[in-house]
């Protein structure tokens, strides 16, 4: 733990005062897919309504608070420490072993990916719901029958894919590893490989509502001089 604390400290002060985040926000004209967000009903629907929209709709909330440097900062260094405890958790499930180095390789890649000003946020956000949701699939699928287990996998699944969209492949991936380590379940993964191969497939078949155009009306930061009236 205090090991953690210390190079998360030193993780988060380089982002913060070397990097200054809030380059990224303003961009210069070089970041031209960073999002905005509305505080609008439609908005929020538009993107709770198809696959993947929650996770760009989070990770537009949170990459308006790379307006300043020390907030954006904290939130990739929780995103990072997040990561590498869903990772080492996995393995550790996996492999009974500790694998604590592991837990630093999400936050030096994160590091490398910010210190050339590049913009990945809502493609991380979704790959940690995926972690974070196959990390609650092997909590409360521990010591439970099989059935119990399917269940869980299939429902779990689909609030993946749902949630963010292809990141679900790796919640599959990750869940059929997980399985196969498990000498008594290991005909599940044979199960889990088709069904999250499957998923988008059935999810496309379903008939889809029109989407209604996007009013601007607000947005954060507070001052007037970034939001659209």
């Amino acid at each position: 733990m205090a090991r953690d604390v210390v190079f998360f400290s030193l993780f988060y002060t380089y982002l913060w005062r070397v990097v200054e985040l809030h380059l990224l926000f303003h961009g210069a004209g070089q970041i031209t897919h960073f999002p905005s967000f509305y505080t609008t009903w439609d908005f929020f629907v538009q993107h709770a309504s198809v696959p993947g929209g929650p996770a760009n709709y989070l990770a537009a909330f949170l990459s308006q608070l790379f307006h300043d440097s020390w907030l954006g900062a904290l939130v990739v260094t929780i995103q990072a420490w997040t990561l590498g405890l869903c990772i080492t958790r996995m393995l550790r499930a996996a492999t009974q072993r500790s694998w604590w180095p592991i837990r630093y390789v999400p936050a030096l890649l994160l590091l490398a990916v910010y210190s050339r000003y590049q913009y990945f946020f809502p493609t991380t956000v979704a790959l940690s719901l995926a972690l974070a949701l196959a990390c609650v699939y092997e909590r409360i699928s521990r010591q439970r029958n099989q059935a119990w287990a399917l269940a869980s996998f299939l429902t779990l699944s689909l609030i993946c894919y749902h949630a963010a969209a292809g990141a679900a492949l790796l919640f599959g991936l990750i869940c059929s590893i997980y399985q196969l380590s498990q000498e008594s379940r290991r005909r599940l993964s044979l199960v889990y490989a088709p069904v999250t191969a499957a998923r988008p497939i059935s999810w496309g078949s379903l008939p889809s509502t029109p989407r209604r155009s996007m009013p601007i009306l607000i947005c954060y930061p507070p001052p007037r001089s970034y939001c659209v009236p």
